[in-house]
């Protein structure tokens, strides 16, 4: 593939995304349409993984090998978190999200995956020290929760035993990203992908979206 076509390629995804994500929000804000929204929502997180991730410009054995490792780390940290309350607080998760083993929709790992993997992208376009990347790769990640939180019991995501969760989960956030993003960095994982920053940027501004919409309509 030529500079060229890959750009064209890019810059018709980079569309792609903010026109689905964009129906996605409306689909959310016409009332009869909310339930599409919710049957949609699995499909649209594998949909968006897949299409950022066959733009991955170099695959490795040790690249599958951290996917996996943080697909089936996630999902485990997330179950104990379910059943347990220790982790990050008492919360349990809806039907948006799909299909769920011990309480856990299957899907939570391979978002936490494709969070990493878009941060990580963004921080090793812009810096270069490893220790830098994990730390601003883990703070956005949290950046990102905050809003993802507030809006996430309005959209059957998952629900906490307050309204909002305490601390203790976004510092576990925090470190469990820490933990994800040191592996990247320890193997030298050549992540360099444009649609990837994109898409976390997209997801960012449509989870703001609803939470605006929700205050505006007082459903929150």
């Amino acid at each position: 593939m030529t500079p060229k076509n890959l750009r064209q390629k890019t810059n018709l995804l980079i569309g792609f995304l903010v026109l689905f994500y964009t129906g996605g929000l409306l689909l959310f804000m016409v009332e009869p349409l909310r339930s599409l929204f919710v049957i949609l929502t699995p499909f649209s997180l594998i949909l968006s993984c897949g299409a950022v991730l066959a733009f991955q410009k170099e695959w490795s054995g040790k690249l599958i090998i951290a996917f996996v490792i943080v697909l089936f780390s996630a999902l485990v940290i997330e179950i104990i978190g379910v059943r347990t309350g220790v982790l990050f607080g008492e919360y349990v998760y809806g039907r948006t999200l799909g299909i769920k083993i011990s309480e856990t929709p299957i899907l939570i790992g391979l978002n936490w995956l494709l969070l990493i993997y878009c941060t990580a992208s963004i921080v090793n376009y812009h810096f270069k020290n490893r220790n830098i990347r994990i730390i601003l790769g883990s703070v956005l990640m949290v950046v990102y929760d905050l809003i993802l939180e507030y809006i996430a019991p309005v959209t059957d995501m998952w629900s906490w035993e307050a309204r909002y969760p305490g601390i203790r989960n976004f510092l576990m956030w925090f470190l469990v990203a820490l933990v994800f993003h040191a592996l990247f960095q320890i193997l030298d994982l050549k992540i360099e992908n444009k649609p990837a920053g994109y898409l976390f940027l997209i997801q960012f501004l449509f989870f703001c979206g609803i939470g605006l919409y929700s205050v505006l309509t007082v459903q929150v």
